[in-house]
């Protein structure tokens, strides 16, 4: 292991990380699957590396555990698998998708299965639904079989989920 490996270890936020690598002109050494992150999740967050799913690169999962601690919300196994199952359906994933993931399965319709997720990336903001990070994530709830990511979004194809809204989540026993 090199200086600049024995150094990033040393860090725990992934801002402190990206940083540190491109001050010192190393972004391109350490990829999504490097050992670095692998020994970031392993000293930070041992207890969570078996529940890492195959789908999620390492460097995501490190990202997702760090900002789940940052909520906390480690000890919650719910929000820890359901994040990972629903950043792995994601093609590419931006900065900011990771909180606005925790932020939606911490919702009450999705922790009652009362509603499932449709994710989708739009730049129009002319719209009334929240945008989330520099991918343009933008989420609905929807009354579904499974989750969805889809490219090609048309809202009629879905339909609202019972008792919950369908840009906001919740619950309504109404």
């Amino acid at each position: 292991m090199n200086s600049h490996s024995l150094n990033l270890i040393n860090f725990k936020n992934p801002h402190d990380i990206f940083s540190y690598c491109e001050k010192h002109n190393i972004t391109n050494k350490i990829d999504d699957n490097s050992e670095i992150w692998s020994k970031l999740i392993e000293k930070n967050y041992k207890n969570h590396a078996v529940f890492k799913v195959n789908a999620l690169s390492f460097k995501d999962y490190y990202v997702l555990l760090y900002f789940i601690q940052s909520l906390n919300l480690l000890n919650d196994s719910f929000i820890v698998s359901k994040c990972q199952e629903i950043l792995s359906i994601l093609s590419i994933i931006y900065e900011g998708d990771h909180i606005a993931i925790i932020h939606a399965c911490n919702n009450l319709a999705i922790r009652n299965n009362k509603a499932k997720l449709l994710l989708y990336r739009d730049k129009n903001e002319s719209c009334n639904i929240p945008t989330y990070g520099s991918g343009y994530l933008k989420i609905k709830f929807i009354n579904n079989n499974c989750d969805v990511y889809t490219n090609n979004i048309n809202l009629s194809e879905y339909k609202n989920p019972f008792n919950s809204h369908l840009t906001y989540g919740g619950f309504n026993i109404l």
